[in-house]
C-alpha cells in the first residue's frame, strides 16, 4: 500500500493513548459509555480554553471533568489544527513548485515551511508515481497508529457499516464499539503497524477510540444515529409484575398470536 507520508514516520514503535483512570472499566462497552456521558463537557471545556483562552485547570474544575482527558483533547486539537495547516501549506507550495514553476527557496518562503523539507517532499513525490501529490501522515506520529488519510478512510468505513450493514443498532455507543473491529481489521489488511495490545482481542481498544474520537468528533456525530441504544440492558423493556405473569404462566396459550 502506498502511504503518503515520509519514510522517518514508519519504522517506529505504535504507542497507544492510555485510558483515562476514570473511564476504565472491565467492559468495553461500560468505558465508551462513561466516555460520551462526559464528552460534551469535555468539548466544552476545550473550546473555552481554545478559542477563550481560559485555564486548562481551572475549566477543568468548573465542568467538573479531569485535567487529564481534558489536556489531551486540548492537545489532540491543537495538533490537529498544525497538521492541517501545514497540510495545506505544503500542498500549495508543490503544486507552486511543480505545476507553477516557482523557485523552491520563493515557494518555501511564501508558505512559511523549512526549504529542504519541501525539497524532499518533491523529490519523494516525483519517485512515487501518484498522480496528484497529497501531503498525509499521522499528525501525532508517536500515539496515533494510522494517517490522516487513513483515519477518513476508518470514517467511511464506519458509515458504509451503518447504511449497507443495516445493523440492530447504529447509535453513538455501537458505532465505537463498531468502530474497534474497524479499526483492527483496516490495520491488518493494509499491513499497518499498530499496538501489540490489539491482537488480544482482535479489535483496537477503547484508549486508541477516545483520541480517535477526540480528533473527529463532528464528523462522527454526523455518522452515528441519535436514537437511544437498543442494547443496553437499562434500556431494554421491563414488565410489570402482572404482565410478567400472564408472559410466565401463558404457556401454549400463546396470547399474543
Amino acid at each position: 500500500m502506498y502511504r503518503t507520508c515520509k519514510p522517518e514516520y514508519l519504522p517506529r514503535e505504535v504507542k497507544d493513548y492510555e485510558l483515562d483512570e476514570g473511564l476504565q472499566s472491565t467492559n468495553t462497552m461500560e468505558s465508551i459509555k462513561k466516555y460520551l456521558e462526559i464528552k460534551h463537557l469535555v468539548n466544552a471545556a476545550a473550546d473555552a480554553v481554545l478559542k477563550e483562552k481560559k485555564n486548562l485547570h481551572q475549566m477543568a474544575k468548573n465542568y467538573g471533568i479531569e485535567c487529564s482527558i481534558l489536556h489531551q483533547k486540548v492537545s489532540i486539537m491543537k495538533l490537529l489544527e498544525t497538521y492541517l495547516d501545514n497540510k495545506f501549506k505544503y500542498e500549495a507550495a508543490v503544486k507552486a513548485v511543480l505545476f507553477e514553476k516557482q523557485i523552491i527557496k520563493f515557494a518555501a518562503e511564501k508558505y512559511q515551511i523549512d526549504c529542504r523539507s519541501l525539497c524532499e517532499e518533491i523529490v519523494w513525490f516525483s519517485n512515487s508515481g501518484e498522480e496528484t501529490y497529497e501531503f498525509d501522515r499521522s499528525f501525532d506520529s508517536l500515539l496515533r497508529t494510522f494517517t490522516f488519510k487513513e483515519e477518513l478512510s476508518l470514517l467511511k468505513s464506519l458509515e458504509l457499516w451503518k447504511t449497507e450493514g443495516r445493523p440492530f443498532c447504529s447509535c453513538e455507543l455501537c458505532s465505537l464499539e463498531k468502530l474497534l473491529y474497524i479499526a483492527y481489521q483496516f490495520a491488518q489488511e493494509k499491513k499497518i503497524k499498530y499496538p501489540k495490545t490489539w491482537d488480544i482481542e482482535k479489535r483496537a481498544t477503547v484508549g486508541w477510540l477516545i483520541g480517535f474520537e477526540m480528533a473527529h468528533s463532528k464528523l462522527i456525530s454526523k455518522l452515528v444515529s441519535r436514537n437511544e441504544c437498543f442494547r443496553l440492558p437499562e434500556l431494554r423493556w421491563k414488565p410489570d409484575f402482572a404482565t410478567f405473569y400472564l408472559l410466565k404462566f401463558a404457556g401454549k396459550k400463546k396470547i399474543y398470536n
